[in-house]
């Protein structure tokens, strides 16, 4: 399991999280979440099953609209067990 935090954003009360190509944030790779509350502060996820390569970035998107960036990380690795 993974642990994601956030502060509550006064631009959304809701987002989306993705994992995503990190040059590409269009280039879906894994829903982590849809609907995520803000004021929650935290979720735990599984995350699913990736290749074991570079690249990735979580993207966050408000919720009602997908294509509105909130924030986005710096590209990470997935590494194999």
């Amino acid at each position: 399991m993974h642990l994601v935090s956030f502060f509550r954003s006064v631009l959304s009360s809701l987002f989306d999280l993705f994992i995503t190509n990190s040059t590409n944030h269009f280039d879906l790779k894994a829903i982590v979440g849809e609907g995520i509350e803000t004021d929650l502060g935290t979720i735990t996820y599984q995350l699913p099953t990736l290749p074991a390569i570079g690249g990735y970035a979580l993207h966050i998107s408000d919720a009602t609209n997908v294509d509105r960036v909130l924030a986005a990380s710096p590209p990470f690795a997935i590494k194999s067990a």
